[in-house]
């Protein structure tokens, strides 16, 4: 009896350091826009990988893109440090609803997604995974990727406008242009 009881108590400790904290503000870390591509795990599909974006803003709200879809409601937190320390969870999770399909060709939508994120660097690396069950017909079936790595935008364009000059052309370059005198 008291190896179950254990066993239940592990349990539910793990089950109440992976739920979702109330809003929060984004870490500065993590606030920007990121994108890459998420290898799809699931063998049903004909597409291999997802493309993600996302906009990830100071007070903890996210959008952007996963697939084909929308993301809507999205906000970012903090995983449970007991849970990271557990190894049952990442540094962030991104939680959110879906609107229209995520793969538009193959007719697949899904309510909801949950991404799992590590930062490391200037990336972030993790998973993702749909609403749906682990059974039943294809259309109900959840959808996952595993082991994408997403890049920051904003500092990327930056870079390559300072590597460029970033010059002004046309009628703008003649606006820009010192006025002699």
């Amino acid at each position: 009896m008291r190896y179950v009881a254990s066993y239940v108590a592990a349990f539910s400790l793990a089950a109440l350091t992976c739920a979702p904290l109330a809003a929060q503000r984004a870490d500065s870390a993590v606030v920007g826009s990121w994108k890459g591509e998420a290898p799809i795990t699931v063998s049903w599909t004909v597409h291999r990988a997802l493309a993600v974006r996302l906009d990830i803003k100071e007070d903890g709200s996210v959008t952007g893109t996963v697939g084909d879809a929308q993301l809507l409601d999205g906000r970012i937190y903090s995983e449970s440090r007991i849970a990271r320390a557990m190894q049952l969870a990442r540094h962030y999770a991104i939680e959110g609803r879906l609107n229209g399909c995520l793969i538009r060709a193959e007719g697949i939508l899904r309510d909801r997604v949950r991404l799992s994120l590590d930062l490391t660097g200037q990336t972030l690396t993790g998973d993702l995974q749909t609403s749906g069950s682990y059974e039943g017909s294809i259309s109900d079936r959840l959808l996952t990727a595993s082991g994408f790595v997403l890049q920051r935008v904003d500092r990327t364009i930056a870079r390559a406008r300072r590597q460029e000059g970033c010059q002004p052309h046309g009628a703008l370059k003649a606006a820009y242009a010192p006025t002699p005198g």
